[in-house]
C-alpha cells in the first residue's frame, strides 16, 4: 500500500479512537466533499447538533517545518487553508495533524507481554477560521499550538463550544 494512504487511514482510524472514547460518532466522507476540505464529519450520535467537518493531515516529523515548546509549524496546502479560514461556514471546520512515527512499523505497537497496544504519536487541532487571505500558490504555514492536543476532553469541549454558538 502506498504510504500516503496508509497515513490518510490511520489518521481516519487514529481519530475514531478519539471521537468514540468521547461518545461521539464520526463520518468518513466522500472524496467529493474531499475537495471542499472536509475529510470527517463528527457528531454527536443521539442528536442532529452540534456538527463539525474535520480537514485531516498525517504525517511524520520530516514533513514539519519546525516543533518548538509551544507549536508546530505546518505548510498547509493553499486549497484546504482558504476552505479552512471561510468565515462563513454554516458548519465549523477544524483542521486535525496527525503525527506518526517515520518508521510504519512503530505506529502500532502491541506489547504481548503487557497486555497493551500502544497508538503512537499524538494529533493536534486547530481552527483557522476567520484567518487571513494568502497570496501563496502552493502552500501556507501555519502555527498549531502544542497546547490544542487531540484528546476526548478537548473534543468533548469543542463539540460543547460549538453547540452554544461559541468560536472554536
Amino acid at each position: 500500500m502506498d504510504i500516503n494512504i496508509q497515513k490518510e487511514e490511520f489518521s481516519y482510524a487514529y481519530i475514531n479512537s478519539i471521537v468514540s472514547t468521547a461518545g461521539l460518532s464520526q463520518i468518513i466522507q466522500t472524496r467529493s466533499m474531499d475537495m471542499k476540505s472536509v475529510d470527517i464529519t463528527i457528531s454527536k450520535p443521539d442528536k442532529p447538533y452540534p456538527v463539525i467537518d474535520v480537514q485531516v493531515k498525517c504525517t511524520s516529523s520530516s514533513d514539519i517545518i519546525d516543533i518548538n515548546k509551544n507549536s508546530i509549524l505546518y505548510d498547509l496546502p493553499v486549497n484546504n487553508y482558504n476552505q479552512l479560514i471561510d468565515k462563513d461556514r454554516r458548519t465549523p471546520l477544524i483542521f486535525i495533524l496527525v503525527l506518526v512515527p517515520e518508521d510504519v512499523h512503530d505506529w502500532v505497537v502491541v506489547d504481548k507481554a503487557k497486555s497493551e497496544t500502544l497508538v503512537k504519536k499524538c494529533a493536534y487541532w486547530m481552527s483557522l477560521k476567520g484567518y487571513s487571505e494568502t497570496n501563496n500558490n502552493t502552500k501556507q504555514r501555519i502555527k498549531i499550538p502544542l497546547t490544542n492536543l487531540l484528546t476526548p476532553d478537548s473534543l468533548n469541549l469543542i463539540m460543547d463550544k460549538v453547540g452554544k454558538r461559541q468560536e472554536i
